[in-house]
């Protein structure tokens, strides 16, 4: 794996050295858990480290400070960037829990993300992720959360950004009422970023109730399902086929 850091001061170099330095190991132990069993095959084989801004405007134009494209993730090492990050989207006064928890972004929480971009690259999902995707790519997305959060958080810490999150979705689903999961293409990263989280926020929680709801005894079975309805035309809403297994 090569690592690059990209910035123009020394400070921010010395930002995101850091934390390239204090997740790396972990980082490492969890692609070695999670390459077979989830079938990740093509590896992405560079981490870009650079400030938010480049991430979004000078490497993307996707309004995330983390990304994946072909064999490289880009993003942020800069833990005061994705607080300000979280808490400028957030467009109502948010509840106490999820204030103090954008405000006290560790690298727990970065190394999920780290883990996320990483799992995009499994071969299980039948979408190919640097295509434009119209719609249904909720699954993925969701999957990759998933995955990541529980193959890295403690129980205690997977509870607390399910709490975060539910409260997100409960406190936005008036003001984004028409959106529906399998709305979620290429076509709401146009959308404002509250928006664009808020689709993240209750994919998430989707994929989370889909494998914890007592009808699969791994989260392999899921993918297979998954893999099942596309073998069979897409047809009908991919979360509803899903829970009815």
């Amino acid at each position: 794996m090569i690592h690059i850091i990209a910035t123009e001061t020394d400070v921010q170099w010395k930002k995101q050295k850091k934390m390239k330095e204090q997740l790396e190991d972990e980082f490492n132990h969890f692609c070695e858990k999670v390459n077979d069993a989830f079938c990740i095959v093509e590896k992405p084989n560079t981490i870009i480290w650079t400030p938010a801004e480049h991430v979004m405007n000078t490497f993307s134009t996707v309004p995330v400070p983390a990304f994946t494209r072909k064999n490289q993730i880009y993003l942020t090492g800069d833990l005061s960037e994705w607080s300000t990050y979280f808490l400028h989207l957030l467009t109502k006064p948010p509840q106490t829990n999820v204030k103090q928890y954008f405000e006290t972004f560790n690298q727990k929480n970065l190394l999920t993300i780290i883990g996320h971009e990483w799992m995009h690259h499994s071969n299980l999902f039948v979408d190919d992720f640097d295509e434009g995707r119209e719609d249904e790519i909720w699954f993925e997305e969701g999957m990759c959360d998933y995955i990541a959060r529980r193959w890295l958080l403690t129980k205690t810490e997977f509870e607390e950004i399910v709490n975060v999150e539910q409260a997100l979705v409960h406190q936005y689903a008036e003001a984004f009422s028409s959106f529906t999961l399998d709305q979620f293409g290429q076509q709401t990263y146009e959308e404002s970023t509250t928006k664009i989280m808020y689709a993240y926020w209750k994919s998430f929680l989707a994929v989370k109730d889909i494998v914890e709801s007592g009808d699969y005894l791994h989260v392999l079975d899921v993918f297979n399902c998954y893999q099942d309805w596309h073998k069979q035309g897409r047809e009908g809403k991919l979360y509803d086929y899903l829970m009815a297994k």
